[in-house]
């Protein structure tokens, strides 16, 4: 982890498969001007990391989005112990149940780093469209060998990085 909280160690749940610290600084380095003040939203949170690794980098708030009651108790517990008060953890199930939560709304960056084996991208670009700010971006964690659509709805993808067997692709609107 890097910024205010450089150096802190973050537990996992098992069997969850955490953003690679490569992959992370990558991250914020291209959202390095964007982090500060923004609302951030990190889908398939896992440990929150990214999510609480963007508060540590300036972001006004977090939240923290996975469908795991066990993943999320880890992420509260990270969430303690960095005494991360603007951070808030949900459990929905992902990705149908973003478009029913509420308070989800007008995120400046969201983040999604769903399963290896997630194959429903085009309802998740689906539902974090509807959670984004008219300028807000998108970037998605996936397997390096996965094709993700060009455009959903109002979003267009714009750049994608590989990182050894995982990639990173951007999205705006």
């Amino acid at each position: 982890m890097a910024g205010q909280w450089a150096g802190r160690r973050l537990d996992a749940a098992p069997g969850t498969r955490p953003t690679t610290e490569r992959a992370r600084e990558a991250l914020f380095s291209i959202w390095q001007s964007k982090v500060e003040g923004t609302r951030f939203l990190d889908l398939f949170c896992g440990s929150g990391a990214v999510g609480l690794e963007a508060l540590s980098r300036g972001a006004a708030s977090a939240v923290l989005v996975d469908r795991d009651a066990g993943v999320l108790r880890v992420t509260a517990g990270n969430q303690r112990r960095l005494a991360a008060d603007r951070s808030a953890t949900r459990r929905i199930d992902l990705p149908r149940g973003l478009l029913a939560a509420r308070g989800l709304s007008e995120f400046g960056l969201v983040f999604a780093d769903p399963p290896y084996a997630f194959e429903d991208w085009e309802a998740l670009l689906e539902a974090i469209d509807a959670c984004l700010s008219e300028d807000g971006e998108v970037a998605l964690e996936h397997e390096a060998a996965v094709s993700l659509p060009p455009r959903v709805k109002r979003l267009t993808a714009t750049s994608r990085r590989r990182y050894g067997g995982s990639a990173l692709s951007f999205y705006v609107r």
